[in-house]
């Protein structure tokens, strides 16, 4: 989706009225913690550059208020991005498969097939790609009672080609 200009001012004036621009560039746990991630926001005007990033935790309320609008898509009317080709790779995992989503054979694919790793695309592409947004952290699936982690590559989003391990 796209942003009217008013819509955009608008957007900046909320950037401003939470304090973006006066937030510090980095925050962190007091903890030191080696297994979590960074989310960032990165504003681009056009004589200056805003980014915070803040790493597993630390940054105030207005910031992950902030986080919570642009991941929402900031009120833009558009439709839900749906990759073109993806390439999947199956990992088998040795859990139980309690409570977790099945995989549907139907769209013409096994996950036991793209253990290896497998270009993917119309049906079986948007069930791999509901899956690993249903839970982006160790995003797991089930076929006939075996658990796999799937790992899905999308060229235009990872900006290289994948490549199978």
């Amino acid at each position: 989706g796209q942003l009217s200009q008013s819509e955009m001012t608008n957007l900046l004036q909320t950037f401003a009225d939470k304090g973006f621009f006066r937030l510090d560039s980095y925050y962190q746990p007091k903890d030191e913690i080696y297994d979590s991630s960074t989310t960032s926001l990165q504003l681009n005007l056009l004589e200056n550059r805003y980014r915070v990033s803040e790493y597993h935790s630390g940054a105030p309320r207005k910031f992950h208020e902030l986080v919570s609008l642009m991941s929402s898509g900031a009120g833009a009317d558009g439709t839900p991005y749906a990759p073109q080709s993806g390439f999947l790779t199956a990992v088998p995992q040795n859990q139980a498969a309690n409570e977790l989503p099945g995989w549907d054979t139907a769209v013409g694919l096994t996950l036991a097939n793209a253990e290896e790793g497998v270009w993917l695309e119309g049906e079986a592409l948007a069930q791999a790609w509901a899956l690993v947004n249903q839970k982006y952290w160790r995003p797991l699936a089930v076929e006939e009672g075996q658990v796999y982690e799937l790992y899905l590559q999308i060229p235009e989003l990872t900006g290289q080609e994948p490549s199978p391990p």
